[in-house]
């Protein structure tokens, strides 16, 4: 088995250099000294940009038996799937920083893919036009109006630059004549120059959605679309971002896709997540899949508080009713919920296969983003003991919760695992050491 990482090169601002080897240089380099066996070559890993099609094509010629797959999107966060390689017999692909594009490989809308993680990505969609075509005739949603001196000036610089380019076949009478020609007068240029005109993806993303599912009810059939083939995917994890609406997009477009998994990790910690799609589908979504052996669900406090508000919905009953093995993770404000889900469990038909069971709730508030971070110590040490105080609060509701699913379903209860914040500890919490004292377990 070999493992090869791919690293495009870019430019200070992260665009791909015109200079310097291309990818096809660094195979052809990598195979005249017998380094990477394409032959064996079974791991891969891509960083820097995506590569686009042709690039696609020529790894997928290069490369005849890649299994494990990892690719970030890079600074400019492009998806490019167009010639993306199906002769891979790949069993994981992690896909990491893209976003706003449609997916189109069959390789994950036809799940061949068994095991797709989606890693901090933004605003992918799975089902409707490219980002190209969505905006053909994107609404003007406002204006950023120029200031006459800066349009002044930069057509002045540019009119320079002209000058100090040219090589001297022109006669100076010339070249004043056509820049005169080419600068607007300060009325013409009032006139041409409208201002910066600004676009929105997502609202153009919405504006879809509303116009393809307006008063339609929305369903997750499990069979596939006549003509497809059944999806062979088996695990799925959506972390960060708008994980619940990337999730929910899925199930919307391609629901088949998602009856087939035995495990789903969500990490739903952002507060900016479900702008684009109702609530309500989430749950929905996820309460069908009842194949679904395992599912790990992180929830920040802005999710928690959008998806199960005071009125009487409860967690629990989104929960698909075959899991196995079950992990949550969210806020301290979670805890009014916890005594629905212990009484949940006095009926028989509420989750009857749970093997094992991790709950904690050791996440914080949201905090404002537009809250000045220089508060005072004696401020930020009371809300600090206040967070102390709630969690040992909800470590008990916690443990009520758990015992009740030791006694009626002989579950085992197992310590919350988050192996993403070993790799990526800036993006992805740890258990509160706290809390885990609270367990009993050592401190780090």
């Amino acid at each position: 088995m070999t493992a090869l990482r791919v690293e495009a090169s870019t430019s200070d601002v992260g665009h791909r250099r015109e200079s310097g080897p291309t990818l096809r240089d660094i195979l052809q380099t990598a195979a005249a000294n017998d380094t990477v066996p394409p032959e064996t070559t079974s791991i891969l890993e891509i960083r820097g940009d995506m590569p686009c099609n042709e690039e696609w094509e020529i790894l997928s010629q290069h490369f005849p038996a890649v299994r494990y797959l990892s690719v970030a999107a890079g600074f400019e966060e492009r998806w490019t799937d167009g010639k993306f390689p199906l002769n891979w017999p790949l069993e994981l692909l992690v896909v990491s920083d893209a976003g706003a594009e449609r997916v189109a490989t069959p390789a994950i809308l036809e799940g061949r893919v068994r095991n797709l993680v989606l890693c901090y990505t933004c605003g992918l969609r799975f089902e409707g036009p490219s980002t190209k075509e969505l905006m053909k005739d994107a609404e003007n949603i406002g204006t950023i109006p120029r200031r006459r001196s800066d349009a002044s000036a930069a057509s002045k610089a540019g009119n320079e630059n002209d000058v100090d380019k040219d090589d001297g076949s022109q006669n100076s009478e010339t070249k004043e004549g056509d820049a005169a020609a080419e600068t607007p007068s300060s009325s013409e240029e009032e006139e041409q120059d409208g201002g910066i005109k600004i676009t929105s993806v997502p609202h153009e993303w919405s504006k879809y959605l509303n116009t393809k599912y307006e008063g339609k009810s929305i369903s997750f059939p499990r069979d596939p679309p006549p003509g497809a083939p059944p999806s062979q995917m088996t695990s799925l994890s959506v972390l960060g971002n708008d994980c619940l609406e990337t999730f929910t997009a899925m199930a919307m477009a391609h629901p088949h896709l998602l009856h087939g998994l035995q495990s789903l990790t969500l990490y739903a910690a952002s507060q900016w997540d479900l702008l684009h799609v109702p609530t309500v589908i989430f749950p929905a979504a996820l309460q069908s899949l009842d194949g679904l052996k395992e599912l790990k669900l992180t929830l920040g406090s802005a999710m928690h508080a959008r998806l199960v508000p005071g009125n009487g919905n409860y967690l629990h009953w989104m929960l698909p009713p075959g899991l196995e093995k079950l992990s949550i993770q969210g806020p301290v404000s979670m805890i009014p919920q916890l005594n629905a889900l212990a009484n949940a469990f006095e009926s028989a038909e509420f989750l009857p296969n749970l093997k094992s069971i991790s709950l904690v709730l050791d996440l914080p508030e949201s905090k404002d983003p537009l809250e000045n971070d220089d508060g005072e110590d004696e401020a930020e040490n009371k809300k600090e003991k206040q967070f102390a105080e709630q969690l040992a609060e909800a470590h008990a509701a916690c443990k009520k919760v758990l015992d009740v699913a030791v006694a009626k379903r002989g579950a085992v209860v197992e310590g919350h695992e988050q192996p993403w914040s070993e790799l990526f500890p800036a993006l992805f919490k740890k258990v509160d050491k706290r809390w885990l004292e609270l367990d009993g377990e050592k401190k780090e």
